[in-house]
């Protein structure tokens, strides 16, 4: 059905139609999509229409979102001379007959569409992919055969689902499944009381940003297991580059601006956050200033722009005459504002660019209710023009990744970034490093520091030993899972969804629970976890083709009102994203965000797709079960 959806529609239907009726939401299904001949008529919808005699078929596809009811509105059509009988039917089942007006205006009225009106009743439907056919009935003995026929302009389906988009119906995007439960997950449990999940989600037109934020709340955690499985839909797509479709602009520059001309009495700029002013030199009177006042987001937005370095660079426009650039940025702090210099530099037709250098760890972050927290100042002589001012992000260089452990079958690896986005080495008095052993025969071996740590496993069917992430581990406590590559699929597959192991705030815009030292025991796929608040669990890791699990066990949080575990995931629209259901111990599933949950009970949790993503397809569904201290 999936190469039905896409085949039939060609680009002349791209211009569709719809509206919203009290909660429900009318698709016109123009006819020509469906059919390959077609006569122009200017009173149609898409200026054509379809003959059709009797005993004729048109099968016209389309797709819902959800279960919910379906009504056949209306049949569009022309007609000039005696009268027809359709009958409908969707999926096989019977929907209902209309019947054509009985007129004729000398062929005019085959220019003039006319409605049928409902046809038959509502009825449910799954979601997923259907099949309406449209069936002119012969004329039985007391009508005369029409030789002309009936020309069909399109059907109005009435769909009871508020969320059913253009592409929805069409099957553009997606391909729904209401089929796809884990009702096999069910069973009633009177051994370990039940954990909480909060919906703290948020829409999103970004499919890179991760907008589902689900933290997990029990009082008396023990241990519980994480297992990310393949999802359950069936498909052969693999998707897996970026999508930044209705993101922001990324841009490694903080602020530029062109064509800039110290006059002290020159019209403000903008950029960005940034605001750029002119102001007369108090010290040199022959002289001008070129201020640049801007904010940059660090932690508390998830982001390290205010703490690493950057690059500040001016450039001489052509024709000037050597001048002398006498830099300085400001710092606000405490109300008051910390100046540092920077090395004056000369330009001129030979020499025309500088760039300046400003370390780590230099800029001031955003925070709330404050503004321009950080300052330039560049002192040149009155009437100075440069083609070109910026600060931008200075380069990152390539992760560095070491082996700790490798048996051909499994290998662990240690990654630094060049720049985390807890870097700042102090904070609060705690250092933000995760110290790294492995346990050997000789005892506990130190590896040094990493940002994560990844296991690498072998593919089991692969005879040329390829082998793939199926484990990774952030310094912040996030956590990102795979089952081993399914058999004959060549290449990787994407992460998906992660999770924060370990107590987070749930409200900060990057959750995370700092690990401050990871102790792995690699033949037992073990690792010891000890958190910067002093908290510690152990995980066991055990993959296949079929999952794989994070069993995390000897669970000693510090403080039971904190989430133990905060799911995350992106839900830009059904079809596309990470994540579109979550299932509470089997039971139907709520939507992930447009359900309007709040919290749900339960000791398994499932977060999974029913709608075939064109982002991250084959990534894994997870499940989240709280265990009962005989279950490991």
């Amino acid at each position: 059905m999936v190469s039905l959806c896409k085949m039939f529609i060609p680009l002349t239907a791209i211009l569709l139609w719809s509206e919203t009726t009290l909660g429900k939401k009318v698709f016109k299904l123009e006819a020509e999509s469906y059919w390959t001949s077609f006569i122009y008529r200017q009173a149609a919808s898409q200026v054509k229409t379809i003959p059709m005699h009797e005993n004729d078929v048109m099968s016209i596809s389309f797709c819902i979102r959800r279960t919910t009811l379906v009504t056949v509105k209306n049949i569009l059509y022309t007609n000039d001379g005696p009268e027809n009988v359709f009958s409908l039917s969707i999926d096989g089942m019977p929907v209902g007959y209309a019947t054509s007006h009985n007129k004729s205006n000398r062929g005019e009225l085959w220019n003039v569409i006319s409605r049928t009106g409902q046809v038959g009743t509502p009825l449910l439907i799954s979601g997923g992919p259907h099949r309406l056919q449209l069936y002119i009935l012969p004329p039985d003995r007391t009508t005369r055969t029409d030789p002309y026929g009936i020309e069909v302009d399109a059907v109005q389906l009435e769909v009871d689902d508020d969320d059913m988009t253009n592409h929805y119906i069409h099957c553009w995007k997606t391909l729904c499944n209401d089929d796809i439960t884990y009702r096999e997950r069910h069973r009633d449990r009177n051994d370990v009381p039940s954990a909480k999940i909060v919906q703290m989600s948020i829409k999103t037109e970004c499919a890179e940003e991760d907008n589902i934020k689900i933290p997990v709340y029990h009082e008396k955690l023990r241990q519980f297991r994480i297992t990310a499985m393949p999802p359950r839909y069936r498909t052969f797509w693999q998707y897996k580059t970026a999508d930044f479709d209705g993101c922001p602009e990324y841009s490694d520059f903080h602020w530029q601006y062109l064509t800039v001309a110290c006059l002290p009495d020159a019209a403000s700029r903008k950029h960005r956050t940034s605001f750029l002013s002119f102001h007369k030199s108090v010290s040199r009177s022959l002289n001008c200033i070129i201020k640049i006042e801007f904010d940059l987001e660090g932690m508390h937005f998830g982001k390290t722009n205010a703490h690493i370095g950057s690059h500040l660079m001016i450039r001489l426009a052509k024709g000037q005459t050597e001048i002398i650039a006498v830099p300085h940025y400001g710092i606000l702090q405490n109300d008051s504002i910390h100046v540092v210099d920077l090395n004056p530099a000369i330009l001129n037709n030979v020499t025309d660019a500088y760039i300046w250098e400003v370390p780590d760890f230099t800029w001031a972050q955003k925070e709330p209710g404050k503004e321009k927290l950080n300052q330039i100042f560049i002192e040149v002589p009155t009437g100075t023009i440069f083609s070109e001012l910026y600060l931008r992000r200075r380069p990152e260089r390539d992760q560095i990744v070491t082996d700790i452990y490798d048996n051909n079958q499994v290998k662990i690896q240690k990654v630094e970034f060049d720049f985390w986005w807890r870097d700042p080495v102090i904070e609060s008095g705690i250092e933000q490093n995760m110290t790294v052993y492995v346990d050997t025969l000789e005892g506990e071996m130190f590896q040094g520091f990493a940002h994560y740590i990844r296991f690498i496993e072998k593919r089991v069917w692969s005879p040329n030993g390829d082998m793939d992430q199926t484990f990774v581990l952030y310094q912040d406590g996030s956590a990102r899972i795979l089952p081993i590559v399914p058999h004959g699929l060549s290449t990787y597959v994407a992460f998906g969804n992660d999770i924060v192991i370990g107590q987070a705030d749930p409200y900060h815009f990057r959750p995370h629970a700092p690990i401050r030292k990871l102790v792995i025991h690699p033949h037992a796929h073990l690792i010891y976890v000890y958190y910067q608040d002093g908290g510690s669990a152990i995980i066991h890791l055990f993959s296949s083709v079929e999952q794989t699990n994070v069993t995390v066990t000897n669970v000693s949080f510090v403080d039971n009102f904190k989430p133990f575990a905060i799911f995350r995931s992106t839900w830009v629209e059904d079809g596309r994203s990470k994540v579109d259901h979550v299932t509470v111990n089997g039971l139907p599933a709520d939507h992930i965000l447009l359900d309007k949950w709040k919290e749900l009970y339960g000791t398994t949790f499932i977060f999974f797709r029913r709608c075939i993503s064109i982002y991250n397809t084959q990534s894994p569904d997870y499940a989240l079960d709280i265990l009962s201290d005989v279950e490991v």
